[in-house]
C-alpha cells in the first residue's frame, strides 16, 4: 500500500505516476489499472469486488499475484480520500493510489486510461517478466468474483486478448429494461444475419456484442 499526494500532470513523461509504489514481485501476473473521477459512490465498492477475487473452486486468488492502479483524477469529491481509507484498512491489499490533474483538452477517460497502460507496462516489463497482463475496468463497476481468474484462464489457453460486457444494476429498473431490450435487438439481429449470410467462408457465427 502506498499513497501519493495530488500533482499536476503536463506530460505522459515528465512524471511516472506510480514511482512510489514498490516494486511488483517477479510472479506478479496481472496489473489491474482503475481510472477514477468523482466516483465516490461506487468506488468502495469497486475496490471491495476487485480484494475479493477467487479462483473457480471458491478459494481466494493470492493476492501476491495481482495488483490495483488506481488513478484518481480531476476530482471535485472525496473518491481519493474515499480510496486511501480503503487501502488503510487493508494493507495486505496491493492497491496503488495517485491523484493528479490533467489539463484541458487531455482530461479525458482515454487519456486517463493510455496513462494507467503504459504504467503498468512499465511494471511489468521492467520490474517483472513479460508475461504478465494489463486488466481494465472502470471505478463504477462491481467486477464479479470470478472475473479476473476467468481472464487469466483464458490468456493462459493462448488468448492474446479477453473481452467481457457490463451488465447494469438491477436495482435501476429504469435503466435495466432498456438495456435488455436493447441487447435482445442486438442478438436476434446477429443472429438472423448469422443465418442469412451463412456460408463456408463465414463459419464463425456473428457476436451481439
Amino acid at each position: 500500500m502506498e499513497l501519493e499526494n495530488t500533482i499536476n500532470l503536463i506530460t505522459i513523461k515528465e512524471h511516472k505516476i506510480f514511482h512510489h509504489c514498490k516494486k511488483p514481485i517477479t510472479y506478479l501476473k496481472a496489473c489491474i489499472i482503475l481510472p477514477a473521477k468523482d466516483e465516490a459512490v461506487t468506488i468502495t465498492h469497486t475496490l471491495t469486488s476487485l480484494k475479493n477475487q477467487v479462483y473457480f473452486d471458491g478459494g481466494k486468488l493470492d493476492y501476491s499475484i495481482y495488483e490495483v492502479l488506481l488513478l484518481v483524477n480531476n476530482c471535485t469529491d472525496n473518491t481519493y480520500l474515499l480510496a486511501k481509507e480503503f487501502a488503510l484498512q487493508n494493507p495486505e491489499f496491493n492497491l496503488h493510489i495517485a491523484s493528479i490533474n490533467i489539463p484541458a483538452p487531455n482530461a479525458n477517460i482515454g487519456y486517463v486510461r493510455r496513462i494507467l497502460m503504459e504504467e503498468a507496462c512499465h511494471r511489468l516489463s521492467v520490474y517483472n517478466s513479460a508475461n504478465g497482463i494489463i486488466v481494465s475496468t472502470d471505478s463504477d463497476t462491481i467486477a464479479d468474483k470470478y472475473w479476473l481468474g476467468h481472464i487469466m484462464n483464458e490468456i493462459v489457453d493462448g488468448y492474446d486478448a479477453v473481452g467481457g460486457r457490463i451488465l447494469t444494476n438491477k436495482k435501476n429498473d429504469a435503466a435495466r429494461i432498456y438495456y435488455l431490450r436493447d441487447i435482445s435487438y442486438r442478438l436476434l439481429l446477429a443472429t438472423a444475419t448469422s443465418i442469412i449470410e451463412s456460408n463456408k467462408k463465414n463459419i464463425i457465427n456473428r457476436h451481439h456484442q
